[in-house]
Parts: structure tokens; C-alpha cells; sequence
């Protein structure tokens, strides 16, 4: 922008050509090119935060569901195994008896496993049935539990010692499996 200054003086009139500071609008053409730059840095960073929250939400969803699926296979491979560990053979012995039963007990159980998976725990139970019941029930309490490594193919010998809560007078007894743990 220009101006014309007239000014009197001695000596005549003067013409005094100013220019207007273009540097004040340059300066506020920066300005405001650059807060329009930071408003769509800040648009596009906020685009990429978000961007990448979905991702990591999707992988952590993908992981969950691997997870989940791992879990299940993990759960129906169990179960399959349980159905192939074999119980071959129990004994009681009573060797704490009392005046009308059997007060204290050793169990011995005997196990093989005829699945395809290695098992590395075993979960037993059993029942002492009343007089006159002869079949076993369908399912068990836990009341033994170990650690042990059985192959496909193996058997192993379980001895359950010293067990305090013996029947009265003469009885029967049903063993179970009621679970097992496997390799993953």
C-alpha cells in the first residue's frame, strides 16, 4: 500500500512517498498458513492415534480368540483322553480296621493310558456303596489328585495311603477317574 504525505515547509511543499510495512502482512499470512499446517498435523496425528488403536484392539481381539481357541482345544483334548485312561485294577486294604468296618484304608489303583496324549495328572475317586447297592455311579467325587507323566501306552500304579473315612461293617467300593491333565 502507498502513501502520499504532503508537508508544508520552509521552502515549499514536500511530497513524501511512504510505503505501507508489507513485512505485518506477510508476517500474518505466515501466521495463519501456519496454524492452518498445525490444524491438520494435529487432524492427521489424531487419524493415526486412532488408526492405530483399532489395530491394537483387532490384534488384542485375534489374540483373545486364539486364546479362547487354544483353551477349547486344550478342554476337548482332555476329554478325549479321559475316555481312553483305563482303570485296571483297585485293591483296599484295611489295615486300621475296627471292631465293625474298615476305619483306615490304603487304596491302590492301576491305571493305562490308551489315548494319544501324555498325561501329566490324574484325578481319582471313589465311593463306598451302601449294603444291598451293587452298581457304581456315573460320576465321582475327587478325593485324590497327582502329578505324573503316562505315555500313550503306559500304565502306572497309583497307592493311596492312610485314608481315614473307611465304611462300617462289610462293603463294596466303585473307583473313577474324574479327570485328567495332558500335555498341551
Amino acid at each position: 500500500m502507498l502513501f502520499i504525505v504532503m508537508v508544508a515547509g520552509a521552502g515549499g511543499l514536500y511530497y513524501i512517498k511512504v510505503e505501507n510495512d508489507k513485512s505485518n502482512v506477510e508476517y500474518d499470512k505466515r501466521r495463519e498458513l501456519s496454524r492452518r499446517l498445525d490444524a491438520e498435523r494435529e487432524e492427521q496425528q489424531r487419524i493415526l492415534d486412532a488408526e492405530a488403536e483399532r489395530r491394537r484392539q483387532q490384534a488384542l481381539a485375534e489374540q483373545q480368540r486364539r486364546t479362547q481357541q487354544a483353551a477349547l482345544e486344550l478342554a476337548q483334548r482332555r476329554q478325549t483322553a479321559s475316555r481312553y485312561i483305563e482303570i485296571v485294577s483297585t485293591d483296599i486294604e484295611c489295615p486300621y480296621s475296627v471292631v465293625d468296618g474298615c476305619g483306615g484304608y490304603s487304596l491302590t489303583v492301576g491305571l493305562r493310558n490308551r489315548s494319544r496324549e501324555t498325561i501329566s495328572g490324574v484325578f481319582v475317586g471313589w465311593v463306598f456303596l451302601p449294603q444291598g447297592q451293587s452298581r457304581c455311579p456315573t460320576s465321582y467325587p475327587t478325593k485324590y489328585q497327582k502329578t505324573i507323566t503316562l505315555r500313550p501306552g503306559d500304565t502306572t500304579v497309583l497307592n493311596i495311603d492312610r485314608m481315614w473315612d473307611g465304611p462300617k461293617g462289610q462293603f463294596r467300593y466303585c473307583v473313577g477317574l474324574t479327570g485328567v491333565d495332558i500335555v498341551p
